[in-house]
């Protein structure tokens, strides 16, 4: 089964006279070796089979685009969705991460730190495509401030942020069943972090 035709209703009608902003994380391409499919549907538990259909289908359904816009950065995003709405809306990409930082006057925040501790579920090569600890490295290297990640898990393979410390909180050998449990997670974090402060403050833990 595979899209056909796109019809513009009523609601095409409508949902065009605003503009959109996207907020994205990502700034992976629709199509590709980097893009929707081969990224992150293997992540979701996609099969090398499903990945390379799942290409298809999305080469097919840009196809029926009225704009090209696949080989945008960030159109990739949401399965393609990000895609979709620059092609049939006045929509445009922006950062997601910077603008959450922006919000939250972060450069303001960070100005008297002595550390900052940042992370996410996995640090690996995806980490560099615009996630929000990245834009929290670059910040903080600008305000010449030291900062350190804590994750689940770390790709060593990858190319990684240069973070001061990379730091997974998951001790070795540990069940995924049990450190996905909110309370192992709770206290692998608060283990985490109580290390890192007192080995960047030479306290004693």
């Amino acid at each position: 089964m595979s899209i056909n035709q796109v019809k513009a209703d009523e609601f095409f009608e409508v949902a065009s006279q605003a503009h959109y902003t996207l907020l994205c994380d990502v700034r992976n391409p629709l199509l590709g070796e980097n893009g929707s499919a081969s990224v992150f549907a293997p992540q979701k538990g996609a099969t090398p089979e499903q990945v390379v259909e799942l290409e298809r289908g999305l080469n097919h359904m840009s196809g029926l685009f009225p704009n090209t816009v696949a080989d945008t950065p960030g159109a990739g995003a949401a399965g393609g969705v990000a895609a979709a709405m620059m092609a049939f809306f006045d929509a445009l990409i922006s950062s997601g991460a910077a603008e959450m930082l922006r919000l939250s006057r972060f450069c303001e925040i960070i100005a008297d730190a002595d550390l900052i501790i940042t992370g996410e579920g996995r640090i690996d090569g995806q980490t560099l495509m615009g996630k929000l600890p990245a834009q929290v490295l670059e910040m903080a290297n600008k305000a010449s401030v030291p900062c350190v990640a804590i994750c689940g898990c770390v790709d060593y393979d990858a190319e990684l942020p240069p973070f001061r410390a990379i730091i997974p909180v998951t001790p070795p050998f540990l069940p995924l069943e049990e450190a996905m449990r909110t309370e192992t997670t709770l206290q692998n974090i608060s283990n985490a972090t109580r290390t890192i402060i007192s080995n960047f403050f030479n306290l004693d833990s």
